[in-house]
């Protein structure tokens, strides 16, 4: 009971506080230290998360190759986990007498998507176009298989739930309590305008996979799957006025023609929504007699992140674009939250009931020896379950809030101005033909962060 106590009772909220307070400052470099400490720091099962914020943050930094490496850490561990064939009965029985925070952190399906896709940036970066075009096409595949997967891993876990529940008629009759299910349901209703959604799609990943093989296209095939991804894009970005453009120059390259000397703006504004708990009152009717005097349960809440930049104004030869969304990673992330919802309260409340039948054991035998060790098993169950209630709040959240585009013809004095939000930057383009400019902004109290990248 005291190693669950001493393991379970601090969220991810809590240790990630220092770290998430520098970078809402725009201290990437301080935030990539912190990052890269717990990272070192991590055990197995917080491994994933922590090594996807190091490497977003290093890669904010400018540190592109210690980025990638990373990177490369949580992809080993988060492909590990994928094609494992069970789940682990120890740990989920830990996690039925602690909390699901307990279990690893095998990575969702949108930290896999845009792991792949900061990978392929960073190669860029670095000059290595074998090694982006390598992590855009496993982009392809994280997309293509994300469905499949999380379908097996949804129903490898509602297995593991009946399971539990053919022996454990408290937790059974409290996941078909109405009174419980409709205090859990009106928590998440603002969950039901993504279910409606299309499930996974990340444009960001799709349009940069097009752009790659369009503007390094070697053949005729690079420019069709240039033209799939683009076309698949378009649908998925609303119709987005930008990648309409990119769409109708990938045509007039089949054609011949000359590709246009091209600026192309990708904006990563604010911060994507952190999570945190919500704690419910259970009521004890469940559990009989008063041998257990509190049952509650903690649940998953997202945040949104409203402080950042709507958008952004580039100007160049006397021409002003704004930038249009091309992903909302917002969306993305509630989307999968919402999916994930079932089996998240599913087990929660198994985990509750089962705590408590631990508690009302205890304390039984307990009272039965002696009152007074009977009320001391009283007050340490108590502490215990109170303790152990704490939400599995892991997210990556130095993600974006906000992907956005916007593409312009090069001026011919190489110079834009860049403005939003009472930000501006002026930038003078690197030589080349065409030219990628990254801008992120992670809110508009902190700089913006800009890098530049030759593709072709």
């Amino acid at each position: 009971m005291a190693g669950l106590i001493g393991s379970g009772c601090q969220t991810y909220v809590d240790n990630n506080r220092a770290a998430a307070g520098a970078w809402n400052r725009g201290d990437v470099h301080g935030t990539a230290d912190q990052y890269s400490t717990r990272a070192r720091k991590a055990g197995k099962r917080d491994a994933v998360i922590w090594r996807l914020e190091e490497g977003s943050a290093l890669r904010a930094a400018g540190r592109f190759s210690d980025s990638n490496r990373a990177f490369s850490q949580a992809e080993q561990l988060i492909d590990e986990y994928e094609y494992r064939a069970k789940v682990s009965l120890s740990g989920e029985a830990a996690a039925l007498l602690s909390n699901q925070a307990q279990l690893p952190y095998e990575g969702r399906v949108y930290d896999k998507v845009m792991l792949n896709c900061y990978r392929g940036l960073n190669f860029l970066q670095l000059g290595d176009d074998q090694g982006a075009r390598v992590e855009f096409n496993r982009v392809l595949r994280r997309q293509e298989d994300a469905v499949a997967l999380k379908r097996k891993r949804i129903e490898r876990q509602e297995t593991a739930i009946a399971d539990e529940k053919t022996g454990n008629s408290r937790g059974r009759s409290l996941t078909e309590d109405g009174r419980v299910t409709s205090r859990i349901d009106s928590v998440y209703r603002f969950l039901d305008k993504y279910k409606a959604q299309a499930p996974y799609v990340n444009p960001y990943a799709v349009y940069l996979r097009g752009l790659y093989f369009a503007t390094r296209a070697k053949d005729n095939s690079d420019l069709e799957t240039a033209r799939h991804a683009m076309t698949q894009a378009l649908a998925m970005s609303g119709e987005n006025p930008f990648v309409k453009a990119d769409l109708d120059r990938i045509e007039q390259q089949f054609t011949g023609q000359q590709a246009e000397t091209m600026i192309y703006v990708l904006f990563e504004t604010g911060r994507a929504p952190r999570r945190e708990q919500k704690q419910i009152d259970i009521p004890l009717y469940f559990v009989g007699d008063g041998n257990v005097p509190y049952v509650g349960i903690a649940l998953p809440v997202l945040v949104s992140q409203f402080n950042y930049v709507s958008s952004l104004n580039v100007v160049a030869g006397g021409k002003t674009v704004q930038s249009r969304r091309l992903a909302d990673m917002e969306a993305i992330i509630s989307r999968e939250f919402a999916d994930e919802l079932p089996t998240i309260t599913a087990k929660t409340l198994l985990s509750s009931a089962s705590k408590a039948a631990v508690a009302y054991a205890v304390n039984r035998a307990a009272r039965k020896k002696d009152n007074e060790f009977g009320l001391l098993a009283l007050v340490a169950t108590s502490i215990y379950q109170a303790a152990v209630n704490v939400a599995d709040t892991r997210t990556w959240t130095t993600l974006p809030k906000e992907v956005q585009l916007c593409s312009l013809s090069m001026p011919a004095d190489r110079k834009i101005k860049l403005s939003g939000a009472g930000l501006n930057s002026e930038i003078v383009i690197q030589p080349g033909k065409t030219v990628l400019l990254y801008v992120k902004s992670i809110s508009p109290q902190a700089p913006l962060l800009v890098t530049q990248t030759t593709l072709n």
